[in-house]
């Protein structure tokens, strides 16, 4: 029963990691200068780096909160 626990927050802390890292890049898209939505598809760092530039504070910390639940959880589960 553990393990199904910590695969459903493994699959749902990734999943908010790439919904919140993917409209980050979109919303970049429709500013300008657009190559930044791009870049930060391609070099994951960027995207949370423009989201506090641009005060989108919001997705920053949940950026920040969805990798660190995501590396928390995968440690526990390769333990």
């Amino acid at each position: 029963m553990r393990d199904a626990w910590i695969l459903g927050l493994l699959l749902a802390s990734f999943g908010v990691f790439v919904t919140t890292h993917v409209s980050i890049a979109f919303r970049l898209v429709l500013q300008r200068p657009r190559y930044r939505g791009l870049m930060a598809l391609v070099v994951v760092p960027l995207a949370p780096y423009f989201a506090r530039e641009n005060g989108w504070h919001v997705s920053f910390w949940s950026w920040c909160g969805a990798v660190s639940s995501y590396g928390l959880t995968l440690a526990l589960a390769l333990r």
